[in-house]
């Protein structure tokens, strides 16, 4: 999660080990298997309508952050993306948040954080950014509820 290159080598070389080779490319496709919630996409494209930037910073390994960047399109829904892969740290360490916050250029205050891992909010509160918790699973509405708490709306 934190290196650009060598998981896939990793894979290879463990699966060999366990004498499943051939499970491979059934390993790769359920890691592709992401659940793009709709509705918030579409109410993220509607709050960076009004002018707010919104970021990705996530937690990844080098081909899930690629197919999430051009597969699903989230290069053109952020203004910018952070994948643990490409930063040297994860997620809840704050050597990740900083090196965000050093990119995006803003007051720690100022920063909107949301994660669906307390421990991942908890670590940017701790460095002075607004956090909430939510899982995409809890719906557009939660979402859009949690966004209207810190004083955002996207009508």
């Amino acid at each position: 999660m934190t290196r650009p290159h060598g998981f896939l080598e990793e894979l290879k070389l463990a699966l060999e080990k366990w004498n499943k080779s051939e499970k491979l490319e059934q390993i790769i496709d359920v890691m592709l298997e992401i659940r793009a919630y709709e509705d918030n996409m579409h109410l993220l494209q509607r709050i960076r309508r009004t002018g707010i930037k919104c970021y990705l910073a996530s937690n990844q390994q080098t081909s899930r952050a690629h197919y999430m960047s051009e597969v699903l399109n989230y290069r053109s829904l952020f203004e910018h993306q952070f994948y643990s892969c490409f930063l040297g740290a994860a997620k809840p360490d704050q050597r990740f948040f900083k090196t965000v916050l050093s990119d995006v250029g803003f007051e720690e205050a100022s920063i909107l954080f949301i994660d669906d891992r307390e421990e991942n909010v908890e670590s940017a509160r701790r460095l002075g950014f607004q956090a909430a918790l939510y899982d995409g699973a809890q719906g557009v509405g939660a979402l859009r509820a949690l966004l209207t708490r810190f004083g955002l709306s996207a009508h």
